[in-house]
C-alpha cells in the first residue's frame, strides 16, 4: 500500500501551484475555483484547496509530506530548486538514506528522501520528526 494523493489547504493557491510545480515537477491536471489537482508522471496526486474553500480543517491534519526521489541526482536537484526558492531548511543523512527538508509557501514541511523506505529500512525515528 502507498499514498496516492495528498490534500493540502493553502493560503495562496497560485503561489502553492508554482512551488509544487517547480520543486516536484507536478503539473496542473484539473482546476476548479478554489481547488487544483496536480499530478506527476508516476500518478501521484496533490490536491490544493485555496483559502476561500468552504471546507475548513483547523490546525489538526497534515503537517508534512514526504516524497522519494528516483535517484541521488534527483534528490540533489530538488535540494537545489528548494535553495533557489529560499525554501530549503536542511539536508540530513541518516543510516543509509538522505532527507532534504524544505517548506512550502504556507510553512508545511516538504521532505524528499533517497532511497525510499522500500529500499532502505528505517531503523530509528529521527529527532527532526517532532519539528515537522
Amino acid at each position: 500500500m502507498k499514498i496516492s494523493s495528498l490534500i493540502i489547504r493553502v493560503a495562496e493557491l497560485e503561489r502553492s501551484i508554482e512551488f509544487y510545480s517547480r520543486v516536484l515537477g507536478v503539473e496542473v491536471a484539473l482546476r476548479d475555483t478554489n481547488l487544483v489537482l496536480l499530478t506527476s508522471a508516476d500518478g501521484s496526486q496533490i490536491y490544493l484547496h485555496g483559502q476561500n474553500s468552504t471546507r475548513t480543517t483547523g490546525r489538526l491534519g497534515l503537517h508534512a509530506a514526504t516524497w522519494t526521489a528516483e535517484s541521488e541526482a534527483d534528490l540533489l536537484a530538488v535540494e537545489s530548486r528548494l535553495k533557489e526558492l529560499e525554501a530549503h531548511r536542511r539536508t540530513m543523512k541518516h543510516d543509509d538514506y538522505m532527507i532534504v527538508e524544505g517548506r512550502d509557501p504556507d510553512g508545511m514541511a516538504v521532505l524528499i528522501s533517497y532511497p525510499g523506505p522500500s529500499d532502505s529500512v528505517r531503523r530509528t525515528i529521527i529527532s527532526a520528526v517532532a519539528t515537522w
